[in-house]
């Protein structure tokens, strides 16, 4: 195989694999940052309220393919923070809770992390074990963050 058959930059847009994203390996206990967390609403319903915090890697890790994913790769946790009949206000609370007693936040309230997510979470980091959440709706296998409440 040439050279230029290795180089991504060459690869013809149409490849699925040119998309296909890094995937971590699930139940890993990795470090990561928080970084320009924003509260907007979500594109299906603008009544609702999306707080959306990318995550990136604090250091470099393996992927479930055996690759390497760089430090700064993201991972995007999303919590709908509008009550709706099937979330309750409680159970977005207790979602907030976590992430926070994860980060070592104490002393603020869960709206004040809502309404200004940036002041309270941006640039904070936590530990958080890793999910594989499966292929569903057209889109691919991806990670998401549990967080590790801190000791």
């Amino acid at each position: 195989m040439s050279e230029e058959n290795n180089d991504p930059l060459s690869a013809d847009v149409g490849d699925k694999e040119l998309t296909k994203m890094p995937l971590l390996p699930a139940d890993r206990l990795l470090r990561f940052e928080i970084r320009k967390p924003v509260t907007a609403p979500t594109k299906k319903d603008p009544a609702k309220n999306m707080l959306t915090i990318p995550c990136h890697l604090v250091e470099d890790t393996r992927g479930t393919d055996g690759a390497v994913v760089h430090k700064g790769f993201p991972i995007f946790m999303r919590y709908t923070v509008t009550p709706t009949e099937e979330r309750s206000a409680k159970q977005i609370a207790a979602d907030i809770g976590r992430l926070c007693q994860a980060l070592g936040i104490k002393g603020v309230k869960v709206i004040d992390i809502i309404n200004d997510p940036k002041t309270h979470l941006d640039g904070k980091i936590f530990d958080a074990k890793t999910r594989i959440v499966p292929e569903k709706d057209g889109y691919p296998e991806s990670n998401t963050l549990n967080p590790v409440p801190l000791a």
